[in-house]
């Protein structure tokens, strides 16, 4: 069975700012951030496990180009996408 993707709001929200940020800076950049979200994601659902845990069952995936990670937890049937996370903030905030 293929996990699917959820994206809990804020995560979502998340996602189209800094795609958003990205295109102001360059046209198209934004693209490339989104698609290499997707790449992660697609990554996590063949191999759940991947990445490592970083705070109870919640994980952590760094995004190569970017400076983002994408914090989630697997579920019996999905991926819940629960933050794409700025890494140069303060680090513990994504888990507001």
């Amino acid at each position: 069975m293929k996990l699917r993707v959820v994206f809990r709001r804020q995560a979502s929200e998340e996602l189209l700012e800094a795609a958003r940020n990205y295109d102001q800076k360059s046209l198209g950049l934004g693209a490339d951030f989104v698609e290499e979200v997707e790449v992660l994601l697609e990554r996590v659902v063949r191999h759940p496990e991947m990445y490592p845990v970083v705070e109870r069952d919640a994980r952590r995936g760094l995004l190569r180009r970017f400076p983002y990670a994408v914090f989630y937890l697997v579920t019996d049937d999905a991926v819940v996408v629960l933050a794409v996370f700025n890494c140069t903030r303060e680090p513990g905030s994504w888990r507001r």
